[in-house]
């Protein structure tokens, strides 16, 4: 059912060493958390996590070091771009 990748989470996208993947993929809960604290419902919380890993698997020059905080910061910038999405479509 899941390609023996149990507790691992999903396949890594395509060009993506499975090590790197794996460190994104750790960091998937506290992208969850912000997300939910900055107003993301559920599953809007998981698409921002889930866009956020994959923008930075199309950066792999970012080092290893740093890849939690830089999800950290993109996570917000997506919650933020989609409150002022919402604020515009509500002024509709």
């Amino acid at each position: 059912m899941d390609g023996g990748r149990r507790g691992r989470g999903p396949a890594e996208p395509a060009g993506v060493a499975p090590a790197r993947w794996a460190r994104m993929w750790a960091s998937r809960d506290l992208l969850l958390r912000v997300a939910r604290r900055n107003g993301a419902d559920p599953e809007d919380a998981e698409d921002t996590a889930q866009e956020a890993m994959l923008r930075a698997a199309e950066h792999p020059e970012i080092p290893d070091e740093r890849l939690q905080a830089w999800l950290v910061a993109v996570t917000l910038r997506l919650c933020m771009d989609g409150h002022r999405r919402r604020i515009r479509e509500a002024r509709r």
